[in-house]
């Protein structure tokens, strides 16, 4: 008989990795990549760039509704009727009134309102979030409508 394998000096044959080795290895790989990465999507400048980007979105959203609210009336709404008139008709205008041109009036992303001005210069329309300090300031996200 021959030697046995454990005083042989044939090579040991190692066995191929497990499909559930592999998938653990991956899920490991996968977890730190995770753990590098996440935390920098999720940093403060990241979410503070976020709430400008929806701010920016709902002026420019008001913006239109406004513009097809001067389509209906023939005007665009004043101070007193405000951004609430894009909401629910105006007493004066409700026979020209083809609303709602917005569902809601939201908050900006800081829980503050959002601001409607017409200049008394020009008639010029805009509309601001006052960002997170809640206070007119140089921060502050606006749009500024055409002259009528």
């Amino acid at each position: 008989m021959g030697v046995p394998l454990a005083y042989s000096n044939e090579k040991r044959r190692t066995k191929p990795l497990s499909c559930l080795s592999w998938m653990l290895i991956s899920v490991l790989f996968l977890l730190a990549l995770c753990i590098l990465f996440v935390p920098r999507y999720f940093n403060s400048s990241n979410t503070e760039e976020k709430k400008h980007a929806v701010a920016n979105l709902f002026l420019r959203r008001c913006a239109n509704a406004i513009e097809r609210f001067r389509v209906d009336v023939g005007r665009y709404p004043n101070e007193d009727e405000g951004l609430s008139s894009l909401v629910a008709a105006p007493a004066a205008i409700s026979s020209r009134w083809r609303g709602p041109y917005l569902d809601e009036l939201p908050r900006d992303p800081w829980s503050g309102c959002y601001s409607y001005r017409t200049s008394h210069n020009d008639g010029r329309i805009s509309i601001v979030s006052y960002g997170e300090d809640g206070v007119p300031s140089a921060d502050d996200l606006k749009f500024f409508g055409p002259s009528p």
